[in-house]
């Protein structure tokens, strides 16, 4: 039977093996940054004083104005340091979550320290209540770094490097391929695989985002917000990196909200040699917006093509998940429209 292959090592990663793993397939992880084309960008960096110290390192610079993203390749990624959310409207296999060890806990001051607008919101949560870490079920894998992607006789062509393998080596995926890195890391390896050029045009959308305090939790109409709201202590708990609720998380003298509003931004760049450059789109009489601040930014397209269509023309076998594969129907946590993409692809060759 042929290999699916799973790269990468965030909650991506962990969704598509959770739903789409058999006996046999492959997981590759990256190890460490190989390769003469690798440089630091500090810019690009989230860490917090409880998490483990993550450096992104890459092929390509961001020459980015009134603009965020960001680049934690380590073991576990962003679900290191998010906050859990997950809408379990629509979503079919929760079971799967479950049968893993996985507590879906509805919101409430008293369990997870937050409260929302929207009543299908859960965190997910380990069986010691720390908020879902993807390293803890991530299956055994081998240190390999995706350099970049070719195409051979309807088969995917791999590029890899590792530790014992710097000068790299090409292997042909007979199965799918499930390409789970971050959006910088995804944008990096198209452009090292010639899928990006020189040129050509690229975009990211997300909702608009602000934190607002207040004596009470907003309750905005779910049509036109999706809001979050924070007791202080749970709120000053996520801000430095602590993953599991404390006997702070239910003293609400005062909410911190997070409010993703029902209209979206959008990132435009251009990619030049091993560089992109770009900013915000502006509508109106706006001076000044900054792109990034959810950090749920999604929905990579190509000059214009979507990354899950560029995907689909250059094998029916590639499938990329992760934030820059999907688009958000509703502001809120982006967790569940990854997984409920993944619910969508057959098992089936």
């Amino acid at each position: 039977m042929p290999k699916n292959y799973f790269i990468g090592a965030g909650l991506s990663a962990y969704f598509s093996q959770l739903l789409h793993w058999r006996e046999g397939d492959v997981c590759l992880y990256r190890s460490k940054n190989i390769g003469d084309d690798t440089i630091r960008r500090p810019e690009l960096e989230i860490n917090k004083i409880f998490s483990s110290n993550a450096k992104s390192y890459g092929s390509t610079r961001y020459n980015l104005a009134r603009s965020s993203l960001h680049d934690r390749s380590t073991f576990g990624g962003n679900s290191e340091v998010w906050g859990g959310f997950f809408d379990t409207a629509h979503i079919k296999r929760l079971d799967k979550l479950k049968a893993d060890g996985i507590k879906l806990i509805p919101l409430s001051f008293n369990s997870t320290g937050s409260h929302s607008n929207i009543s299908s919101l859960v965190q997910l949560q380990e069986p010691d209540g720390e908020i879902l870490n993807a390293a803890h079920h991530l299956r055994a894998g081998s240190n390999k770094y995706l350099h970049s992607l070719d195409f051979e006789s309807g088969h995917i062509l791999l590029k890899c490097v590792s530790p014992e393998d710097p000068d790299g080596s090409e292997f042909l995926a007979d199965g799918r391929v499930f390409v789970c890195t971050g959006v910088v890391q995804t944008i990096d390896m198209l452009m090292r695989s010639n899928l990006i050029k020189p040129g050509d045009s690229l975009t990211l959308d997300e909702f608009e985002y602000e934190l607002h305090i207040s004596a009470m939790p907003k309750n905005l109409d779910s049509r036109e917000a999706s809001v979050i709201s924070y007791a202080p202590g749970r709120a000053l708990a996520h801000l430095f990196g602590i993953q599991k609720a404390n006997f702070l998380s239910s003293f609400t003298p005062f909410v911190v909200n997070q409010i993703f509003h029902a209209y979206k931004r959008s990132l435009r760049m251009e990619a030049g040699i091993n560089v992109l450059s770009g900013a915000p789109d502006l509508t109106g009489n706006e001076k000044s917006v900054h792109f990034g601040k959810s950090i749920h930014y999604c929905n990579l397209r190509i000059n214009g093509e979507r990354l899950q269509d560029m995907a689909a023309r250059l094998s029916t076998k590639l499938h990329f998940v992760g934030m820059a594969s999907v688009s958000q129907a509703k502001p809120g946590p982006i967790s569940n429209d990854i997984f409920s993409y993944l619910e969508k692809i057959t098992n089936e060759f």
